[in-house]
């Protein structure tokens, strides 16, 4: 199973989630990133969060981080930059209900890891253990956003509505397309509000 860190949580009857990638969509891509000082937010990432959470999104988290498989860091460095990552945006008036990850990949080098798991994406593990804090999703009135298409391949997993944001790991959005198409997670929180 994917590793879970969550917020205080109220529950509601069913929750609007936003199920967030973290690099290249919040933060700038680094290969690997581990460390705190690598963390930098993309520009109106932060605007765009505060948007998606005045709409009534609850805001997760869910990243693959095949770097603890491959033996490129560990857990506690995805915790650690998970949890400064929710710091600095909770000191920018944004609150994270949860940060999911998938520490595994089939191919990696540290054996325990080196699985073929359900949580990593697009598989749907990380989203089922966001109903274990957030209670039931409205899944059908829920988001996607990520900036590759297996973010978007995940979201149609899910059964909600995707939006892909442009990144170097794409030139032609996947088939079917998703139903944003956008340069930031600013750009796609203004197009949903105004839908």
């Amino acid at each position: 199973m994917g590793r879970a860190e969550r917020a205080h949580v109220t529950t509601t009857s069913q929750e609007r989630v936003a199920f967030l990638d973290r690099d290249g969509t919040l933060i700038v891509d680094r290969e690997y990133l581990h460390r705190i000082e690598q963390v930098d937010l993309l520009p109106g990432a932060a605007d765009g969060l505060r948007i998606l959470e005045g709409m009534g999104f609850a805001l997760v988290i869910t990243t693959n981080q095949a770097g603890v498989a491959r033996g490129k860091f560990t857990e506690d460095d995805v915790r650690a930059v998970n949890e400064y990552l929710r710091t600095i945006l909770a000191e920018q008036g944004v609150h994270l209900r949860g940060t999911l990850y998938c520490p595994h990949h089939p191919e990696g080098e540290i054996p325990e890891y080196a699985i073929l798991c359900q949580c990593r994406k697009p598989g749907t593990g990380m989203a089922k253990q966001a109903e274990s804090f957030l209670g039931a999703i409205d899944y059908a009135n829920s988001w996607s956003f990520g900036d590759k298409p297996i973010d978007v391949e995940f979201g149609r997993n899910l059964g909600v509505k995707t939006a892909l944001i442009r990144s170097q790991y794409w030139t032609q959005p996947p088939s079917p397309p998703p139903d944003l198409i956008v340069n930031s997670l600013f750009e796609a929180a203004q197009k949903i509000r105004t839908r």
